[in-house]
């Protein structure tokens, strides 16, 4: 919070920590103080190696070995594109408010954030398959299931999924 790293809080620097709660909302406001502080360059962006600071810093003794996974699975649904730096706003959002409350459609957009590991802008069979953890290729029914879900969510036939294709997909489940 201290960007001039003076020892001091500025009104302007305070107030950057208030858009974020109040004081009946403490939880929120120091989950925001630990992201506005792992921002060390102040650019408004938190990248892999700053998300890791504020897992570690917040995740309980227990989980702190899942730290980097964690790390992975939150960039791959908050990260803008395939530059891997998430906005500091929708890293304090997801992380005090969660997932989507704010649209419904936000879920979607973070779960096909994640489905699109090569983030190409489609979801491949591969890449479905892995999303819907359908595990064994060798099972026929495994192989039949999926083949059934991308023919129901492919409506332009072209083998993969859009974001509006897996949307709707997602909407009927």
């Amino acid at each position: 919070l201290d960007v001039d790293k003076d020892g001091m809080l500025t009104v302007e620097e305070l107030c950057k920590l208030a858009e974020y709660g109040t004081t009946t909302d403490l939880e929120s406001m120091l989950t925001a103080g630990v992201i506005y502080a792992a921002d060390k360059d102040n650019n408004g962006w938190i990248t892999v190696a700053e998300m890791k600071d504020i897992l570690t810093v917040m995740a309980p003794p227990e989980d702190k070995d899942q730290v980097d996974e964690m790390v992975k699975m939150l960039m791959s649904m908050l990260a803008e594109d395939s530059s891997s730096k998430a906005r500091i706003d929708v890293v304090i959002d997801f992380l005090t408010k969660g997932p989507g409350e704010s649209d419904p459609k936000d879920k979607y957009k973070m779960m096909f954030r994640m489905c699109d590991i090569n983030k190409d802008g489609k979801v491949s069979k591969k890449e479905f398959k892995k999303f819907m953890h359908i595990d064994d290729d060798d099972k026929p029914m495994n192989k039949a299931v999926l083949a059934m879900m991308m023919e129901e969510a492919d409506k332009d036939g072209d083998g993969t999924l859009n974001y509006e294709e897996f949307c709707a997909f997602m909407d009927k489940k």
